[in-house]
């Protein structure tokens, strides 16, 4: 199994849409973070199930929200780099990541 890290940046991507969430829902927000965040643990098990973003990235989805990371195979490490709306435009988002 690898293991998940997330850079700091994916994670304040999850903290802001939790806080945002808790302030309509609270269970709801709860439950959504968990599915994303469960969604990332599933990748210690297979970590290339996601599709090729480009070059740096693969990508799965969860409802609304795209996972971006990256697989360290020789490291055996999965890196969660950004946990984005798929509304928003992708790339610019992604740019300075």
């Amino acid at each position: 199994m690898a293991d998940v890290v997330w850079l700091d940046q994916a994670k304040d991507d999850i903290l802001g849409l939790f806080d945002y969430l808790y302030s309509e829902n609270p269970a709801a927000a709860i439950r959504y973070i968990d599915e994303l965040e469960g969604a990332c643990e599933g990748l210690s098990t297979f970590p290339l199930q996601g599709w090729i973003y480009d070059d740096r990235y693969r990508s799965i989805v969860v409802r609304n929200h795209l996972i971006f990371y990256r697989y360290e195979a020789d490291q055996n490490k999965v890196v969660i780099v950004a946990v984005i709306d798929g509304r928003r435009d992708l790339s610019r988002t992604l740019q300075n990541r």
